[in-house]
């Protein structure tokens, strides 16, 4: 299973979301998966993203820890898996069960130092956070990532969304 380097400097809008992480951790405590009673955040984000995914999506057969989340949309975590060609996944979860592979839409990454650089690409004004993951001085935060943006209007391309539900 992969392992976030002790060192490892966050990009906002991301920041570390760990097993002993609890709702609260989540900004503002937005969470939309129904956790059982006892669980904790990143283990009943992991138990959402297994229900959600049907049994040919690409991370189905992979064991998975959650390591980060998007404070910008609140639909989008970042999973380490114990694929060695696909350590690092970064999810959009739906919040219900889908039936197309395509569904929770999955970006899987060879390595954090790739997709930190698509972050970096992907994102204007990105910075490094401090340890304690709150933004450095001037940090101008996003709203809502590209990658979500590309995901929404897909997913409503196709039919499979509620515009309500992903807006564009």
């Amino acid at each position: 299973m992969f392992e976030l380097p002790t060192d490892f400097e966050w990009l906002a809008p991301w920041s570390a979301l760990t097993n002993d992480a609890d709702a609260d951790a989540l900004e503002g405590g937005q969470i939309q998966a129904e956790l059982e009673s006892g669980q904790t955040t990143a283990d009943g984000l992991v138990a959402e993203l297994r229900r959600e995914m049907p049994a040919n999506h690409r991370l189905a057969k992979c064991q998975l820890r959650v390591i980060g989340q998007c404070d910008a949309d609140h639909n989008e975590f970042l999973f380490a898996t114990d694929d060695a060609t696909a350590p690092i996944a970064c999810v959009h979860l739906t919040w219900r069960t889908e039936t197309d592979s395509r569904w929770p839409h999955t970006n899987v990454y060879g390595s954090i130092a790739e997709w930190s650089a698509q972050m970096k690409r992907e994102n204007v004004g990105l910075t490094k956070t401090t340890q304690n993951n709150t933004p450095k001085r001037g940090v101008n935060r996003c709203t809502r990532s590209p990658a979500c943006e590309r995901v929404s209007k897909q997913r409503l391309s196709s039919g499979l969304g509620d515009p309500g539900r992903y807006p564009t």
